[in-house]
């Protein structure tokens, strides 16, 4: 229920207390791995790797192991969480071949999926196959593979599987509008409901809302105007290109910096690189 309510916290205090002993638990063994299952994600969710490359280690589940249709719930559920560990320790260190067994897993997964139709499925496992390529830094292939299923999952009402993903979701949002149908409502509803990093750390009450975490999504126009400023172009060359006012070119600029953080141009910039958010030639230009 905690989980479920996006109270990461309370979630991992019940997992963590003395009370909450999964091996003592008078259910069947089924129930219990779910239960394992869910103390990784928030091992993960919390950046603790360390438990969830353990899990990793220990669960028996391979990248390549030959998957059947049809896939069992449980055994679903174990693949995709070792996908995010995947993808987790990718991101980290940065590991290419745990992205590489990431990728081959959810292409594997995705193969099943298609065949037997669930719905539910195909889109966490896609929304995943662009956490994979932004961990990679190939963004706008992240934002084209995320897009599509964003406008699949609104009518359907998914907000947690998404928020779950925390803040690198959020990151892929702020630049999500030009890649999809999905409204902007939706988009920001899930960004609103994705809990920080820095709130899962015991002291969380005690800290302040850091400016860092506080995204809206960037429009097209903006996105454009963002990768041209990332180029050094002056606000007047700016205009010139994309065939705009001087005084509609400096909107874009001041709406740009309010929604990275930063107070001029030099800022954002640094912003846009550090949130990943760049294409991968811009950000060896800069």
């Amino acid at each position: 229920m905690a989980l479920a309510q996006g109270n990461i916290n309370r979630a991992r205090q019940l997992l963590e207390s003395e009370a909450f002993d999964v091996a003592q638990f008078p259910v069947p063994q089924a129930s219990k791995d779910v239960l394992i299952l869910i103390s990784v994600r928030l091992a993960l969710r919390c950046g603790q790797l360390d438990p969830a490359l353990q899990w990793a280690s220990t669960c028996g589940l391979h990248s390549d192991d030959p998957l059947t249709s049809p896939l069992g719930k449980g055994r679903y559920a174990g693949y995709v969480t070792l996908a995010r560990v995947l993808i987790a320790r990718g991101r980290g260190h940065p590991n290419a071949l745990a992205l590489s067994q990431a990728q081959i897993l959810l292409d594997h997964l995705l193969e099943i999926a298609v065949g037997t139709g669930a719905h539910g499925r195909l889109i966490e496992i896609q929304m995943l196959r662009a956490l994979a390529l932004h961990a990679q830094g190939k963004t706008r292939q992240a934002l084209a593979t995320l897009g599509p299923i964003l406008a699949q999952a609104e009518p359907e009402g998914y907000l947690r599987l998404f928020a779950d993903e925390g803040e690198v979701m959020g990151h892929l949002l702020a630049l999500m509008v030009p890649f999809t149908t999905a409204s902007p409502d939706y988009l920001q509803r899930i960004q609103a409901a994705i809990v920080p990093v820095w709130q899962t750390q015991p002291d969380a009450a005690t800290q302040p809302v850091p400016r860092s975490t506080l995204y809206e999504p960037l429009s097209a126009r903006e996105w454009d105007v963002l990768q041209l400023v990332t180029e050094g172009l002056s606000n007047q060359q700016i205009a010139e290109h994309l065939v705009l006012s001087l005084y509609t070119v400096k909107l874009h600029v001041k709406h740009l910096l309010a929604k990275l953080g930063a107070t001029n141009r030099t800022q954002a910039v640094a912003r846009a690189r550090a949130l990943h958010i760049l294409p991968p030639s811009l950000l060896r230009r800069t």
